[in-house]
């Protein structure tokens, strides 16, 4: 018979707690005693375990000081990853950021796929603030590089873009320096006018921030009206102010202007050295030139009360005429001269300061070409595409054919990606 007795190993983890669950049932509270009491310096080769026992030990110490240092660790990434999302959550609320996760997309797409096991289109939508949607929508568009599109859209997945050739219609558009004093706007109607490239303005924005087209911007300053002076047919509203300009010589000239409300037209301009009721008066003559005397429309001069608009010379001037009378801004009416205003802000910084002027002569020349751009040259927004001389002598507009050639473009476009030979699909 083969006498079995306990393993001092087994003796060693039961006193330290890391006994079994199997051997729980067999050692009880009286043999455990007993084991503790026992002599283990006798015992050959107790000190080779007793050894092994302590680096256990010390290895546990070292992994609950690895445990409670990763912990602090962890913390601190927490609270950085914290501040990271909130500052991406600010910055993600203006335009900007937007455009620029737009515009390189590809590159987001590239680098979500290489690491998608380990970070996940999930959690890596949300550090980009971008919805799960958005992210597959760009991937289903994502393509090889295509011949036929500078975009990052395959001309096969969106058939509606606009070509290449056109693309670079509108950039000549843009750069072209005999346009350097068009808004945007002006040029996208210019173009559906004369036929030259159908697209719409966000297109014509696109490009331009794309390629970096520099082009000139007043400042703006944003006005709020409950509503609108706003003029029914011409010459209801003539809106009358000046502005002054001083050259380089150090001389300083008034410019008086009248514009019509109703298409934009500046109606009559003059130059002056001083501020006078004469000059005023004379720009109100060649404003009235046009009407009939005896017609019964109503005209009114809208100005500012400034010296040269209230006085006794100026009244006499309007007692003849029975439909024609002077209202002041803010005074006889609720509105300001703003239209009128606006465009002396136009002249000066679109036109007169990009110069250097030191003469009378050159002045009346840069003044005189700048009007002249606006009233027979530029086109319009707010008067569908018009210029503001059609629009004042009644020109029919051309905004149905404009429509229908859009709509052309659109279907020949379409047309034209069915028979290409396009770049393999994703």
């Amino acid at each position: 018979m083969v006498i079995r007795t306990y393993d001092f190993r087994l003796k060693l983890d039961a006193i330290n707690g890391r006994l079994p669950s199997k051997f729980k049932n067999i050692v009880n509270d009286k043999m455990l005693s007993a084991w503790r009491k026992v002599k283990w310096d006798s015992l050959i080769g107790f000190d080779y375990y007793n050894k092994q026992e302590k680096n256990i030990r010390k290895l546990n110490s070292e992994i609950d000081t690895l445990k409670e240092s990763a912990k602090e660790t962890l913390k601190e990434i927490k609270a950085e990853n914290e501040v990271l999302l909130l500052a991406i959550k600010i910055a993600s609320s203006g335009n900007e950021y937007r455009r620029l996760i737009y515009e390189n997309r590809n590159e987001i797409i590239d680098f979500v796929e290489k690491n998608k096991k380990a970070i996940g289109v999930k959690r890596s939508s949300q550090l980009l603030n971008i919805s799960n949607m958005t992210y597959y929508e760009w991937k289903s568009k994502a393509k090889d590089d295509c011949q036929h599109s500078s975009r990052l859209t395959c001309i096969k997945r969106s058939p509606n873009q606009i070509t290449l050739e056109e693309e670079f219609k509108i950039l000549q558009l843009l750069q072209d320096p005999r346009y350097d004093h068009f808004p945007v706007s002006s040029l996208v109607w210019k173009a559906r006018y004369e036929n030259i490239v159908h697209a719409g303005r966000t297109s014509w924005r696109r490009l331009q921030r794309r390629y970096k087209v520099v082009r000139l911007k007043p400042k703006k300053r944003k006005r709020y009206y409950s509503k609108s002076l706003k003029a029914e047919y011409a010459n209801q509203y003539l809106h009358a102010d000046i502005t002054y300009f001083k050259l380089k010589n150090g001389d300083t000239y008034y410019i008086y202007l009248v514009k019509d409300n109703y298409s934009k037209y500046i109606k009559s301009w003059e130059i002056s050295n001083k501020i006078n009721a004469d000059t005023r008066i004379k720009t109100f003559q060649h404003s009235l030139s046009d009407i009939d005397d005896n017609s019964s429309m109503k005209v009114s001069f809208i100005t500012d009360s400034g010296t040269e608009n209230k006085n006794s010379k100026v009244k006499n001037f309007f007692k003849p005429f029975k439909n024609v009378d002077i209202k002041y801004a803010k005074k006889d009416i609720a509105f300001s001269n703003s239209m009128i205003e606006r465009y002396n802000m136009d002249l000066k910084y679109m036109y007169l300061y990009r110069e250097n002027i030191y003469t009378l002569k050159a002045l009346i020349t840069a003044v005189r070409f700048a009007i002249k751009e606006h009233n027979y040259i530029k086109r319009m927004e707010c008067i569908n595409g018009q210029t503001p001389y059609e629009l004042y002598n009644g020109l029919p507009s051309k905004i149905e054919w404009i429509n229908e050639q859009k709509k052309q473009a659109k279907e020949n476009r379409c047309k034209k990606v069915k028979n290409t030979i396009c770049c393999k699909l994703r």
